[in-house]
């Protein structure tokens, strides 16, 4: 009996990611790279993603990596909801739920396939 629970333990564990992942919509770690860049007020903000595991965060001369990096990362890819066929009108909305100063946003997302698309808006 205690091998069946070990078993049934273990399948649970290595599930679980997998479920929590697809919930969110975007998978960033099928993505082979994403670059998003916002200006607001005069300050730039990068934030980049390279598969499998590099993660870094820019504000100004600040560099963040690691794990800090990771989840400023992961929160703007789940605040921007990547997809090949949304519009730059709607990046643009739901960045400015965060930057409603937003001077200019660019968002440079490889997907897994490693077609490039590429968003970009600037005030006028």
């Amino acid at each position: 009996m205690k091998p069946l629970f070990a078993l049934l333990f273990i399948f649970m564990g290595l599930s679980v990611p997998t479920t929590f992942a697809q919930a969110g919509g975007f998978e960033l770690m099928e993505a082979q790279s994403v670059r998003v860049t916002v200006v607001s007020e005069g300050e730039e903000f990068e934030w980049e993603y390279d598969s499998p595991r590099h993660y870094e965060f820019q504000y100004g001369d600040r560099v963040m990596k690691g794990k800090r990096a990771q989840r400023e990362v992961e929160s703007m890819t789940d605040t921007l909801q990547i997809g090949e066929h949304v519009t730059k009108d709607v990046y643009k909305e739901r960045l400015e739920t965060l930057y409603p100063n937003l001077e200019r946003f660019e968002i440079r997302w490889k997907n897994d396939e490693g077609k490039l698309h590429v968003w970009s808006w600037e005030q006028e």
